[in-house]
């Protein structure tokens, strides 16, 4: 398999993941009962999404037969990276949450997937620019996943105080 044609399948399968994260974050931000959670879940759908249109963009710059060097593989940070809100609320959460919690701990395994996905994907290019591209796609993911796993850890601390130790090292 050629250099362009291992790039044309690494992108497409980024968009299926990028669309797996739109309609998960689409489908749970209903379900949810946690308010700072369902409006991550509601702008990590359009963050998501961003991360698709961009892909599709790269793609079809790439059937438009334009040579690797003249597509622009410099991701514009202004445009495309929104960093998700801050959670404001610190509240204790009750039983009822426990859902919440679940559906958390999954959105920060997918993306962890998305993260480890590209930076596998920069592995097998060999254009630098493509690469580069894919790194910081990479580092967007490991954003979002951070953010999940803090506020899981988060809820997890606020449910179970008096076990907490247990659950995270010092």
């Amino acid at each position: 398999m050629g250099n362009v044609e291992k790039i044309v399948q690494i992108l497409k399968f980024a968009q299926k993941m990028e669309k797996q994260g739109v309609n998960f974050y689409s489908h749970y931000r209903d379900k949810v009962k946690n308010e700072s959670v369902k409006e991550l879940f509601d702008e990590l759908v359009n963050i998501e999404q961003d991360h698709y249109n961009l892909l599709e963009k790269k793609l079809n710059e790439l059937d438009a037969k334009k040579d690797l060097e003249v597509i622009s593989w410099v991701i514009d940070e202004e445009h495309y990276v929104k960093s998700p809100k801050i959670f404001a609320d610190n509240s204790i959460l009750d039983d009822e949450y426990l859902y919440d919690l679940t559906v958390m701990r999954i959105a920060y395994l997918i993306e962890n997937d998305f993260a480890e996905f590209y930076k596998n994907a920069a592995k097998e290019v060999e254009n630098e620019a493509v690469k580069s591209f894919l790194e910081g796609l990479a580092e967007w993911e490991e954003e979002h996943k951070d953010l999940f796993y803090g506020k899981y850890q988060e809820m997890l601390k606020g449910n179970w105080q008096d076990i907490s130790s247990y659950l995270f090292s010092k």
